[in-house]
């Protein structure tokens, strides 16, 4: 799994983002009007095509919307 150049979507078991820890949550990662957005929200039902990540993401964004963020599945 790894993060294309339009972003990503996946449903994690933990999440980490710039430090903070979320638990059984969806990621969304888009790019818009030349800047990243990052959604995490907690899961609350099943959503066709999303892929399951079983592990933590780790996603480290050093708080530039300009610059793709770095996304770890471990």
């Amino acid at each position: 799994m790894t993060l294309s150049d339009d972003g990503g979507r996946w449903l994690a078991r933990n999440v980490i983002a710039d430090g903070a820890e979320y638990g059984l949550s969806l990621v969304e990662i888009f790019r818009d009007m030349d800047r990243w957005h990052i959604n995490i929200t907690p899961f609350s039902h099943e959503t066709h095509s999303t892929v399951y990540h079983p592990g933590t993401i780790k996603i480290t964004t050093n708080g530039d919307k300009e610059k793709k963020p770095t996304v770890q599945f471990i």
